[in-house]
């Protein structure tokens, strides 16, 4: 039995050390309850304030949380509150979405699915995705396989070019702020920028199913490709943090 719970009151290292009890069984039903009871309370809004309000104040916990997180290629800043390097470990992410977008920007395909199991909330605006499947109809896509380099302060994205593949598209995902979903099986999805309002959130990510996530797109090149990053400064991460804290409700 787990002898490490959460805290009322909003604590990184609180959260930090609960993340590490949890289990990487993750279709057993109870492990499945537990993680959404954990990220329930964790996105409560008192919560999730309360720990910004934590990190903005704390300079070094800052820089700790910005040296972790990045903007990604899928046009979203990754906020990772809680790391973990351990394949079967669990991490604490925000995924923040803030427009004005660029016409490239809104024109990028952004199909993808997922290495991780995850539990997410949406903790500020709303969160629209198209839902897709492969099959023997639909537009023709190169498939990738994306592999992630070790990060440090700068780190490469690596898209492996595997196959010519078709998709069709599924029932899409609208869902309002507070809305919980899970994705523990086979998910391809592309989340639509939001236009006007800055959209969040919560992501708690569980251990990896594989060492990469497939990605789809026309645009890129019939061969491998790659992308460069770049971790937040401090400065960079307040900004951002600011700019959720303005937007939760």
């Amino acid at each position: 039995m787990r002898n490490v719970f959460l805290s009322t009151t909003p604590d990184l290292q609180n959260a930090t050390d609960v993340l590490g009890t949890l289990s990487p069984h993750v279709h057993d039903s109870a492990v499945y309850d537990e993680n959404i009871s954990i990220l329930e309370h964790l996105a409560d809004p008192l919560y999730i304030r309360g720990l910004l309000v934590k990190i903005r104040k704390n300079r070094r916990l800052l820089s700790k949380v910005a040296s972790r997180s990045y903007r990604h290629v899928n046009h979203f800043d990754k906020i990772v509150l809680v790391g973990n390097n351990d394949p079967q470990g669990y991490r604490l992410t925000l995924h923040l979405w803030a427009p004005p977008y660029n016409k490239q920007a809104l024109s990028d395909e952004l199909i993808h699915d997922h290495r991780f199991s995850f539990w997410s909330q949406v903790v500020a605006g709303v969160l629209t995705a198209d839902n897709f499947e492969e099959g023997q109809d639909g537009p023709l896509y190169r498939k990738y396989r994306y592999i992630p380099e070790a990060r440090d302060r700068t780190f490469k994205d690596f898209y492996e070019f595997c196959v010519y593949t078709h998709l069709r598209k599924i029932a899409p995902t609208q869902l309002q702020y507070g809305n919980r979903y899970a994705v523990v099986g086979p998910l391809i999805h592309q989340v639509i920028l939001p236009r006007n309002n800055v959209t969040c959130t919560l992501v708690l990510r569980g251990p990896r199913v594989r060492s990469y996530a497939n990605v789809f797109n026309t645009e890129y090149p019939a061969d491998n490709t790659q992308f460069d990053n770049q971790m937040f400064t401090a400065d960079q991460m307040a900004t951002k943090l600011e700019t959720l804290m303005s937007n939760l409700y």
